[in-house]
């Protein structure tokens, strides 16, 4: 679900989000530069993420929180 029209960001920040506690999670894409949130993704699987970046190439910098992290390994 994306929040509109964006340009690929530089520096993405990514995060989980959740509908309600324990229930439906996703993942969070931010513009780290604009400070704008630009996509939700279903899920928060690193292939999710895989994809989502092979579509949107020219991302350089990317950060998360440590239990994100493991999800991308």
């Amino acid at each position: 679900m994306a929040t509109g029209k964006f340009k690929t960001p530089r520096a993405l920040g990514v995060d989980d989000w959740a509908v309600r506690k324990t229930k439906t999670y996703g993942t969070i894409l931010v513009d780290l530069d604009r400070h704008q949130p630009i996509d939700l993704l279903e899920g928060r699987t690193a292939e999710g993420m895989r994809d989502w970046l092979k579509t949107h190439p020219g991302v350089e910098v990317i950060t998360a929180t440590a239990a994100r992290k493991r999800s991308f390994e």
